[in-house]
């Protein structure tokens, strides 16, 4: 009585792996690429998460699709990254969205634009309210884009009234100290070796 359930099990085994093997394929794919991406291997990683994005599953190619554009952004390829992250940010999943537009707002820090980080950083609260990385990187964002006005606003007000900003300064500052240091080591080096010497006939 058991041979023909066992019977049945073993003839509808391979059929059911083999329709469900893609599926397994490609998240067998993401698991080795976030292996790799943990160990920072980035080229393993990348080449294991470009095979998984090119799944039918939607989904599972999405994800993927991440997974490639976070080992970009691991190998300064923040434009590439740039580009997967926008086209993750319109119809993925709720966290996937949320996730990419955080490492969009990590894309436009590197590259200095800091209201474009700020609104992507704004996005992703839209979506997840309780992340707080990108609360504390959206205040940074606030932050620079602030000292960055400042400082336009100072070296603007400098040109006005006719004076020019001195950069220099701070540098001759530094190597005033530097020289001094330089100096009170020079002789301090000195005196120590005319202590230790032998006497001089």
């Amino acid at each position: 009585m058991h041979k023909i359930p066992v019977f049945l099990l073993c003839c509808a085994a391979p059929v059911l792996l083999l329709s469900c093997s893609d599926a397994v394929a490609v998240r067998t794919g993401i698991l080795a690429g976030t292996i790799s991406w943990h160990n920072q291997n980035w080229s393993e990683a990348t080449l294991s998460f470009f095979r998984a994005s090119a799944s039918e599953d939607r989904e599972a190619a999405e994800f993927a699709a991440y997974g490639l554009a976070l080992s970009y952004l691991a190998q300064n390829e923040t434009a590439a990254a740039d580009r997967i992250f926008s086209a993750l940010t319109d119809s993925s999943p709720e966290r996937l969205r949320a996730a990419a537009w955080y490492q969009k707002g990590i894309c436009a820090y590197r590259t200095g634009e800091y209201p474009a980080a700020a609104e992507c950083f704004r996005r992703s609260l839209e979506i997840e309210p309780a992340r707080t990385d990108a609360k504390v990187n959206l205040e940074l964002c606030l932050a620079k884009e602030k000292e960055k006005a400042e400082s336009v606003f100072s070296a603007s007000d400098a040109l006005v009234s006719g004076q020019e900003a001195d950069p220099s300064a701070a540098e001759q500052f530094v190597f005033s100290l530097i020289r001094k240091k330089e100096e009170e080591r020079w002789k301090n080096a000195v005196q120590d070796t005319r202590a230790h010497a032998g006497p001089d006939y």
